[in-house]
């Protein structure tokens, strides 16, 4: 909790609304206490690295509060036991309790049906950000990536609000040598200027309507398709940029370090074994797509960044890697994303993941991940009556063109030839949980004498 000094005569500009004057930056600057937090969001499997991330936290600012958000274990039962962090921690129940009585649905676990572990964690960002500023009242909140730890205060960062409402850090902070930069400048230009794994926010209307927007925008597209433009939740600020009034953008080469800018900023460390970046100390790295079961390597992404050559970075990254089993990484590591599957344990196929990002109806099933509920989601992809196929196999083959060549009729045998294939080749090229095999297998009595 940072303590302000409060000025002897406070006025209030005539030019400006009581709204306006209460949620400004100077007013903030007056007020007596500033309530802070940091939040980051994840699934289980990186518990280590979230705990990593408090550890580090509680070291330079003990009082400031620690939210960890788990994307994949909605109600908390997985958790017990296992997250033994003094973090606040909590679950999807909470945010969809938080918003269930809002004008506005917000279908969450419909959204995060199609998604992956990556788009699932960043598609929350918002709603988690606008929940702690409704539940708990913060003046600011940071952000910060679950593999990233602290290695210095951050008070500058803190110290920004004081004229911004919106912190943000870029990719890049120099023009390099192209032959040297050209690999992590074409990879910003694809992925957005701005990386959000460190983002600030002020409890202001503005940052409140930004939230609103960007939340909006990430229930339907929060994906990984830099094709068309997307890349999970980053792009969107990129947008967003233009409209925020009050954002201001931190050039400290000692944030937000990783490896897409680990060949414009040199690492080092000085006579006291701080760790600095050019002239700046070091507030924090941020170990994004750093495994452990490949210690050797910066990014698991990046073969050419191979820990022997990049001098002191081989050193904060072994002490990382220490940390993270220290917190039970490789208990954590082992574990599979919790909506990889439907309630009844059956996995979900990646060509269902991939039609449901193409269609909007799935919002009528509140809950696409649970096959106990009357009339679910599941129960509908194995539906049928007849020769006619099942919402499944109709989707499985609107998804291969190669088949639909091979067998193009609609009518009855044409259906039992496909269900064949579907059967004796599809379920293997698909990788279809076993058990989908055999639900599937029933369908072929309707196609008796049909198919030989």
């Amino acid at each position: 909790i940072a303590i302000e000094p409060f000025p002897r005569s406070p006025t209030i500009p005539a030019s400006r609304s009581f709204n306006e004057w209460t949620f400004s930056p100077f007013y903030r600057q007056i007020c007596l206490v500033k309530k802070r937090a940091v939040v980051t969001i994840s699934a289980l499997n990186y518990a280590a690295r979230a705990a990593v991330l408090a550890r580090t936290l509680k070291k330079f600012h003990p009082d400031i509060p620690f939210h960890f958000f788990i994307v994949d274990d909605p109600d908390g039962s997985r958790s017990k036991g296992l997250v033994k962090t003094k973090a606040k921690v909590s679950f999807m129940d909470d945010l969809i309790r938080h918003f269930e009585k809002r004008e506005e649905r917000i279908p969450f676990m419909s959204m995060l049906f199609p998604y992956d572990v990556m788009e699932a964690s960043t598609a929350v960002k918002p709603f988690v950000l606008l929940q702690l500023l409704e539940e708990y009242g913060y003046d600011e909140i940071l952000f910060l990536d679950p593999d990233t730890m602290l290695f210095d205060s951050l008070d500058s960062v803190w110290n920004s609000f004081d004229d911004a409402d919106v912190l943000l850090t870029p990719h890049l902070v120099t023009l390099g040598d192209f032959e040297k930069s050209r690999l992590n400048e074409r990879a910003a230009s694809l992925h957005g200027v701005f990386n959000l794994g460190f983002l600030g926010i002020a409890n202001t209307p503005q940052v409140k309507e930004f939230l609103h927007w960007w939340g909006r925008r990430l229930i339907r597209h929060c994906v990984k398709n830099v094709a068309q433009g997307y890349f999970t939740d980053q792009r969107w600020i990129d947008i967003a940029f233009g409209a925020l009034e009050s954002v201001k953008v931190l050039r400290d080469p000692g944030l937000n370090v990783a490896h897409w800018n680990i060949s414009e900023r040199k690492v080092w460390r000085d006579k006291k074994n701080i760790y600095r970046v050019g002239k700046e100390t070091l507030k924090f790295f941020h170990f994004s797509s750093y495994k452990p079961s490949k210690p050797t390597y910066l990014s698991a992404h990046r073969p050419d960044l191979k820990l022997k050559d990049l001098g002191v970075v081989a050193d904060l990254t072994h002490e990382y890697h220490e940390l993270l089993a220290k917190c039970g990484n490789t208990s954590f590591d082992k574990l599979d994303y919790g909506f990889r599957t439907f309630t009844n344990g059956i996995a979900i196929p990646d060509v269902l993941r991939t039609w449901s990002k193409q269609v909007e109806h799935l919002d009528r099933f509140d809950n696409p991940f649970d096959a106990r509920q009357h009339c679910s989601f599941f129960d509908w992809l194995l539906d049928s009556v007849g020769t006619d196929l099942c919402p499944l196999a109709k989707i499985i083959r609107d998804m291969r063109p190669d088949v639909q060549r091979k067998i193009p009729g609609h009518d009855a045998e044409s259906n039992g030839l496909y269900m064949q294939w579907l059967l004796e080749r599809g379920v293997t090229d698909l990788g279809l949980d076993p058990r989908f095999s055999k639900l599937l297998g029933k369908k072929m009595a309707a196609y008796e004498g049909l198919v030989m």
